[in-house]
């Protein structure tokens, strides 16, 4: 147990064991068993938190977010149960189930005669390398009669700078076909707007950390400030995530952010009033 946890925090690691890793490897077993279980048993469901645009307080999309409620231990974290997927196999079949409801959701409001707006899932960096998926993704949507549009897919910059040259050529690929990129959490890790702008994003995202200190902190007000000229002139759409109050609303508003994504405007919401929204 202990090389294992040892091997988990990367190379040239060492820990010494303690009884309490016997109890955090149980759990950590038990937690993988029954999400894969969840799969399975209908216990995971999709939310969607709308994307509105500052000039006319139209809804632009969505951003797909995924639920566990597990009938012990109720509501589990995303931040607990995700990066538990990632380091298997399990992810795989996890964004194989994200990205099927999307489109089956997007395929319902569709036949209601609503006006459907893109929905965002976000990929894990095993989905990023796997070509087979966005060509599964393509069929879903032909097969659905959903318009290649209506689906994006959201990178964090930790994800798509690993492997550089072949990101790249992935995301050539995925824009080729239609897929839609937006570039997540920007500014939490260590690309730049200088550097970023040879990939084919389409988007970029404010981190919420710098979000949540404007505008009392000046050099929050300075980054974000910063962040949506320079994006904008790079022919990015730039979106600000996690927006709660006026006071932040008001200063993204001024210097001509085009998105917010946050509480002030919706929590993330079930399909059923994701429907009403667009009725």
């Amino acid at each position: 147990m202990a090389v294992s946890y040892a091997r988990e925090q990367g190379y040239n690691n060492y820990i010494f064991y303690n009884p309490k890793l016997k109890e955090q490897f149980t759990d950590t077993i038990r937690l993988q068993n029954d999400l894969y279980k969840a799969l399975k048993s209908g216990e995971l469901a999709l939310v969607f938190q709308p994307k509105v645009r500052f000039q006319d307080k139209t809804i632009s999309g969505f951003e797909a977010l995924l639920r566990w409620n597990n009938p012990e231990y109720g509501s589990i974290s995303p931040s607990k149960f995700i990066p538990l997927a990632e380091s298997n196999d399990l992810i795989n079949e996890l964004g194989k189930w994200v990205l099927d409801e999307a489109i089956r959701n997007l395929a319902v409001w569709s036949s209601h005669d609503l006006d459907i707006k893109p929905v965002a899932v976000n990929l894990s960096v095993k989905q990023l390398d796997n070509i087979n998926f966005f060509r599964y993704a393509e069929e879903q949507l032909f097969t659905a009669g959903i318009k290649i549009n209506m689906l994006e897919f959201e990178i964090t910059e930790s994800l798509f700078i690993e492997n550089l040259d072949q990101t790249n050529k992935i995301m050539q690929y995925i824009q080729s076909i239609g897929f839609r990129i937006a570039l997540d959490d920007f500014g939490t890790g260590y690309s730049s707007l200088a550097y970023i702008k040879n990939f084919p994003f389409n988007k970029v995202k404010i981190d919420k950390a710098f979000i949540k200190d404007i505008p009392a902190d000046k050099n929050a007000t300075s980054i974000v400030a910063g962040i949506i000229s320079m994006a904008q002139n790079l022919g990015f759409i730039v979106i600000a995530e996690g927006v709660e109050n006026e006071n932040q609303a008001a200063f993204l508003r001024k210097n001509n952010c085009d998105e917010m994504q946050g509480f002030l405007f919706s929590k993330p919401l079930p399909p059923d009033e994701v429907a009403k929204l667009l009725f």
